[in-house]
């Protein structure tokens, strides 16, 4: 019988497990994603700074 409702409960709760799941991914790839971009936007800046330095 506890086996059955909390096989209910579950089933219940299932579609709220796989949307919280799937927004913490979400934000967890997009923090990632978040730092990689700013990596780049910092490696460009300082390429335009090296060239502007040489063009002085």
């Amino acid at each position: 019988m506890c086996q059955l409702l909390n096989w209910l409960t579950i089933k219940r709760l299932w579609p709220f497990l796989m949307v919280s799941i799937a927004s913490y991914i979400e934000l967890t790839w997009m923090k990632v994603w978040f730092i990689q971009y700013s990596k780049k936007q910092l490696q460009k800046k300082k390429q335009l700074q090296k060239l502007s330095k040489v063009k002085e």
